[in-house]
């Protein structure tokens, strides 16, 4: 490895620059008697894949009794694949209820999975987008476990939802 110094006549103190080493793949230039040197490109960050999941959905029946909103959010991480997070809304007594917001993952046939727990039953939902000559929508296929004993049957709903 080559060490270049300061231009001839400058003065090697203590707090002067002074190129010792080089970064492997840098580049040592020399113009005008100065010497400097560039350093390798770092590397890209990651890119991930475009979701068509992301962002906020409705539902297309105005008049639901199930899954009202659904906001999919979708992160890259620092490997280059997605991290999905999920947030739902549903018609209740009161209007619209928000779920709680929780992580997703993505399986092996391209439904985004996501598990709430609840004091009294445990609710399956799993989101997947499809298009059609309307445009693109999001299938939620929700399924409320309640435990044997409690005397409430499993539910199931699948609702269609539109940016």
């Amino acid at each position: 490895m080559t060490v270049r110094s300061l231009p001839t006549g400058v003065p090697q103190r203590a707090g002067r620059w002074r190129t010792t080493a080089a970064l492997a793949g840098a580049a040592i230039i020399t113009a005008a008697g100065l010497t400097a040197v560039a350093a390798p490109a770092l590397a890209a960050p990651a890119t991930c894949p475009a979701s068509p999941l992301d962002g906020a959905w409705h539902n297309m029946d105005p008049d639901t009794t199930s899954i009202t909103r659904i906001n999919v959010t979708v992160s890259c991480g620092d490997d280059g694949t997605n991290s999905y997070s999920v947030a739902v809304w549903s018609k209740c007594d009161t209007g619209e209820c928000a779920w709680a917001v929780v992580p997703a993952t993505l399986d092996e046939t391209g439904w985004i999975n996501a598990v709430y727990t609840y004091d009294t039953y445990t609710s399956y939902l799993s989101l997947i987008t499809g298009t059609d000559t309307n445009g693109t929508y999001l299938e939620a296929w929700d399924y409320d476990d309640y435990p044997d004993d409690s005397g409430h049957a499993d539910v199931q709903t699948d609702d269609w939802l539109v940016k």
